[in-house]
């Protein structure tokens, strides 16, 4: 399966943000979006979930344009998971995975939606949580029930707004492994947002790094990040060291100045 962008643009009112994006996405494999703030990564993130309208361009599964499809049969192909997620009454942490079902629902919750919530559960290993309320349950905890929720979609496209970012160290691993465990038992596309480049570098395959809404580069994260395009992207230099873990990018004290 492959999920390919052509020529994406959107923006707000007059102003474009995203600009003639093109990239192919494959199944089994975890692609990760990067760039400085305000570059677009999330708006574009946004678009190909279908919660923002592109203005010129298509966005393709498998040659099926996305933006054709009805609400709820897209919501069966790909599933979002926001940088910030707020439940504003009490709920437990197996209703709110059940939520996840909705596409499937017509009159009311049947056997096998009941199942797969188990099956991701313990997929997850979350079980114990299931009677917990949502706020009771610690922040790794709860970015893997937000995983948990969209995976009881059965999606062939997983999408992520900065999954890591409020997570301390442990959790960060955990979850990006998490993730790599989905992409290839799943055969699914994983398409994140993610400022750590030292995770990017470990735990993607492919690597989309953006500059000014367009892109910069695209291709198998281990050739396409170099120290040359990090200091291009970010006006930082920086050194990639390679370890027997994986590359570290460590940043340096100095900045460089970048000409359009």
């Amino acid at each position: 399966m492959e999920l390919k962008m052509e020529g994406i643009k959107a923006g707000y009112g007059d102003k474009m943000v995203v600009s003639d994006i093109t990239f192919s996405a494959q199944a089994g494999k975890v692609t990760g979006i990067v760039g400085p703030n305000g570059v677009g990564k999330s708006t574009l993130l946004k678009c190909i979930a279908g919660l923002k309208k592109i203005q010129e361009g298509k966005i393709l599964m498998d040659g099926q344009d996305l933006s054709a499809m009805e609400r709820t049969e897209r919501a069966k192909i790909q599933a979002y998971v926001p940088q910030k997620s707020e439940v504003s009454f009490p709920m437990t942490v197996e209703e709110f995975v059940l939520l996840g079902r909705k596409p499937y629902i017509q009159w009311s919750l049947k056997a096998d939606d009941y199942k797969i919530v188990e099956e991701n559960l313990h997929y997850l290993g979350i079980v114990p949580l299931r009677e917990k309320y949502l706020d009771e349950i610690s922040g790794g905890e709860y970015q893997k029930v937000m995983l948990a929720r969209a995976l009881v979609q059965e999606p062939q496209i997983l999408l992520l707004d900065e999954p890591t970012s409020a997570l301390d160290i442990r959790h960060q691993i955990e979850v990006m492994k998490i993730l790599r465990k989905i992409a290839s038992e799943k055969r699914c596309v994983v398409l994140l947002v993610m400022h750590d480049l030292s995770l990017i570098a470990r735990f993607t395959d492919q690597a989309l790094f953006m500059k000014n809404g367009k892109k910069e580069v695209f291709g198998d994260t281990a050739e396409v990040m170099s120290e040359q395009i990090v200091e291009c992207v970010f006006g930082i230099r920086v050194k990639i060291l390679q370890t027997e873990y994986g590359n570290v990018v460590i940043p340096m004290e100095d900045l460089v100045c970048i000409t359009e």
